[in-house]
C-alpha cells in the first residue's frame, strides 16, 4: 500500500473503470504506476504532480489514475511496468506514450502537451545503411519520429555500440542520441528491455574489475535513458563519507547534476563541479549561442522571445551553481561564481536570483 497521500488530481479508481469511462469519448487517461517503497514516486506525488501546470492540464483533457505496482501487481502486470514512476497515456482506451522515470513538472507538461502530435513520415529510405555514423544517425531519427520503433531500435542499438569510437561524435553519444534513446525507449517496451540488458552488462563490468570512468558514465547515462536515476542516486548514497569517492563521483559527469538537483540534494551537486568558474563561463557561452535570433526555424517574435528564455535560464543556472557550492561548504568558489555571474549579466534579474542564495545561507 502507497506510504504517501495521492495528487488530487489523481482519482481513485480501478484500471478497467477507468479506461471504459475514457473509451467512448475519445479521451486521455493518465495513469501513474508507482509504488510505496520507491523514494522517487514518493518525490514526484509530494512534487512534480502537484504543480499547477501539470494539475491544470489534466483537469482540462484527461482523467488520471494511480496504479500502485505492489498492491495492485495482478492490474499493473498486463501494463509491464519496467520501472517506476511511470506515467502512461492512453487515449480511447489504446496505450500511445510512456514517460518513465522521476520527473521535473516542466518535463511532465512538455510530455503532455506532445500527446496530439502527429508522427512524421519517414519516406523511402536507404536500405543498406553502412556503418557511417552520420548517415546512420538520420536514418535513425527518421525511423524514430515516423513511429517505425523496432528497426528504429536497431540503428540506435549501432548507434550507441559504434558513436563511441567515432572521434567526430565526442560527446553526441552521453547527450543528443541519449535523448533520442529516451523517448524510443518510452514509447516501445522492447526498446526498454534492449538497453536494459546494455546497461545490466555494464554493471557487470563495473562490478567485475575496476571502476573505470568511462563505464560508470556510460551507466549512469544509461540510467538516465531508462529513467532510472533513483538506482544512480542509490549509488551515489554509497558513496557518502568516503572522501576518496570523489573522482568516482565525478566520473559521472554533467548526468548528475539533474538527477540531484531534482531531488534538492544540492550539496551532492556542489561537490561535483571540479571548476564551478569554467562551468559558469560554459553556462554563459551556451545560453550566448542559444539566444541567437531564429528566423529560418522560429518566426520573428517566436525567436525573440525564445531568446528571453535562455537568458532567464543562464540566471537559473547561476544561481543553482552558487546555491550548490554553498551548501557543500565551498563559500570562496560560490562568491567568486557570484561575482563572476553578475559580470557577465548585470541586470537587476540575475541580482536578485543571487541574491535569493546569499539570503538562504547567510
Amino acid at each position: 500500500m502507497s506510504i504517501h497521500p495521492n495528487p488530487a488530481v489523481f482519482e481513485s479508481m480501478v484500471l478497467a473503470d477507468a479506461i471504459e469511462r475514457t473509451t467512448q469519448p475519445g479521451g486521455w487517461l493518465i495513469v501513474h504506476a508507482t509504488s510505496g517503497s520507491s523514494k522517487d514516486c514518493d518525490m514526484m506525488d509530494r512534487t512534480t504532480l502537484r504543480e499547477p501546470d501539470v494539475v491544470n492540464w489534466i483537469e482540462a483533457n484527461a482523467l488520471a489514475i494511480t496504479l500502485d505496482v505492489d498492491s495492485d501487481r495482478e492490474r499493473a502486470k498486463p501494463l509491464k511496468i519496467l520501472t517506476v514512476p511511470t506515467l502512461i497515456a492512453f487515449k480511447g482506451g489504446v496505450e500511445r506514450e510512456r514517460l518513465r522515470g522521476f520527473r521535473g513538472s516542466s518535463e511532465v507538461h512538455t510530455w503532455l502537451n506532445g500527446l496530439e502530435r502527429d508522427q512524421v513520415d519517414a519516406g523511402e529510405l536507404p536500405v543498406g545503411k553502412g556503418e557511417d555514423v552520420g548517415a546512420r544517425s538520420e536514418i535513425a531519427k527518421a525511423l524514430l519520429c515516423s513511429g517505425r520503433y523496432e528497426e528504429a531500435t536497431e540503428d540506435h542499438v549501432w548507434l550507441w555500440n559504434n558513436m563511441a569510437l567515432a572521434s567526430d561524435y565526442e560527446g553526441v553519444r552521453e547527450s543528443y542520441l541519449a535523448g533520442e534513446i529516451n523517448s524510443l525507449v518510452c514509447a516501445w517496451t522492447p526498446a526498454y528491455e534492449r538497453f536494459a540488458e546494455i546497461r545490466d552488462k555494464v554493471a557487470a563490468a563495473l562490478h567485475a574489475g575496476p571502476e573505470l570512468p568511462e563505464w560508470r558514465l556510460e551507466w549512469v547515462v544509461l540510467n538516465s535513458v531508462l529513467g532510472d536515476d533513483e538506482r544512480t542516486m542509490a549509488w551515489v548514497d554509497t558513496l557518502k563519507g568516503d572522501s576518496s569517492a570523489l573522482p568516482i563521483l565525478r566520473s559521472g559527469g554533467r548526468h548528475l547534476i539533474r538527477p540531484l538537483k531534482l531531488r534538492g540534494r544540492w550539496a551532492d551537486m556542489g561537490r561535483l563541479y571540479i571548476d564551478p568558474l569554467k562551468e559558469l563561463a560554459s553556462l554563459h557561452e551556451f545560453a550566448i549561442l542559444a539566444a541567437q535570433p531564429l528566423p529560418d526555424l522560429l518566426p520573428n517574435d517566436l525567436s525573440a522571445n525564445f531568446g528571453d528564455v535562455v537568458t532567464s535560464q543562464f540566471r537559473t543556472d547561476a544561481a543553482d551553481l552558487c546555491m550548490s557550492l554553498r551548501a557543500a561548504g565551498r563559500t570562496k568558489e560560490a562568491k567568486e561564481v557570484q561575482a563572476a555571474a553578475v559580470r557577465l549579466d548585470p541586470s537587476n534579474e540575475m541580482k536578485m536570483a543571487l541574491e535569493r542564495v546569499s539570503t538562504r545561507y547567510n
